[in-house]
């Protein structure tokens, strides 16, 4: 009877190709990232910043310069358990991280004096 042969030969076909893809795929993935990443990412992306929070914006000074946002500019803050987001555009961020933050004080009244910081600062003057 041919059908056990024939079921036989296409689970080794699909273990081979399962097999080569396991290998190849993320040597393909690795080399494309390699390859796409360094194109597409803005130079400040990873480095160190330090921010400055005032009642006239935010201040950022890092290793390439240095450059300010007015509250206006910030649309929305978001954070996670991680992170705090200041969005600027709605795929772009300035990004505190909890972990790195020197300052004293606690992270929950950071959040809740930007976010005042921001209502007060960024209303639109007609």
């Amino acid at each position: 009877h041919a059908e056990p042969s024939r079921w036989i030969l296409s689970v080794s076909i699909a273990l081979i190709y399962g097999v080569i893809l396991y290998f190849l795929y993320p040597w393909r993935l690795r080399r494309y990232y390699k390859k796409t990443l360094p194109e597409t990412m803005s130079p400040y992306f990873g480095i160190e910043v330090v921010f400055s929070f005032s009642d006239a914006g935010i201040d950022l000074t890092y290793s390439l310069g240095s450059s300010n946002y007015v509250w206006s500019a910030i649309l929305r803050l978001e954070q996670t358990e991680e992170h705090i987001y200041l969005f600027t555009a709605n795929a772009k961020a300035l990004i505190l991280s909890k972990k790195r933050l020197t300052s004293s004080v606690p992270v929950d009244e950071l959040y809740g004096a930007l976010i005042q910081l921001k209502n007060q600062n960024s209303q639109v003057i007609s």
